[in-house]
C-alpha cells in the first residue's frame, strides 16, 4: 500500500480526472489525499478519498473571477499568472500534504507542488 497524493487546480473537468483516479487506487489497497482547492473538500471526501487543502482557493460562485481566468482567449495567460503569483502558498501548503506520502501526482499547472515534491526528493508523476 502506497501513500499517494494527487494535486490538482482548475474547474470540475480537472478535478474528476484526479477524484476518478483516487477512487481506483484506493480500490486497488492505496491511501489516497487530494490536494486541491478547499472549495472541492465535499466532493472528494464525499468519494472517500482524504483531502488537503491547497491555496488558492477559487470559490465556485465568485463568476466574476471564474469568467477572469478562464477567459476563452486570454484565460492561458490568465490563469498561469494567476497561479505563478500565488506559488508560495500552494507550495506550503502542498508541502504539509506531502510529508506524509510516498508518491505524488501532480496536474501540470500545479507548480508549487512540482516544487514540494524536489523539496522531499519524492517520486512524482
Amino acid at each position: 500500500m502506497a501513500r499517494i497524493l494527487l494535486t490538482t487546480f482548475g474547474s470540475y473537468g480537472d478535478v474528476h480526472p484526479y477524484m476518478a483516479l483516487g477512487v481506483e487506487l484506493c480500490a486497488r489497497g492505496h491511501q489516497v489525499t487530494m490536494g486541491t482547492a478547499a472549495s472541492y473538500q465535499a466532493k472528494v471526501l464525499s468519494e472517500g478519498l482524504g483531502f488537503h487543502a491547497v491555496r488558492p482557493d477559487v470559490e465556485l460562485e465568485n463568476r466574476e473571477l471564474l469568467s477572469y481566468i478562464y477567459d476563452r482567449r486570454r484565460g492561458s495567460k490568465r490563469v498561469i499568472g494567476y497561479l505563478a503569483a500565488r506559488v508560495r502558498e500552494s507550495y506550503e501548503d502542498t508541502l504539509a500534504a506531502a510529508r506524509q506520502a510516498d508518491l505524488m501526482v501532480t496536474h501540470p499547472i500545479t507548480f508549487g507542488a512540482v516544487l514540494a515534491a524536489q523539496k522531499l526528493g519524492m517520486p512524482w508523476a
